[in-house]
């Protein structure tokens, strides 16, 4: 099984209105679906894998 990484996400919605956070996922699809369902559609959203390897 593999273990959690951290995802540092940005999301920002339809009112400009800016967040960003440290999201521990097995991958990038499962951070970006976290903050989704925390925030809802995102007009922009990113996510990137923080620390060393893949």
């Amino acid at each position: 099984m593999n273990a959690p990484a951290f995802f540092r996400v940005t999301h920002i919605d339809a009112q400009h209105c800016r967040r960003r956070m440290r999201v521990p996922a097995v991958n990038r699809a499962s951070a970006v679906a976290w903050v989704v369902q925390l925030y809802g559609d995102g007009w922009y959203v990113a996510a990137v894998r923080e620390g060393k390897g893949c």
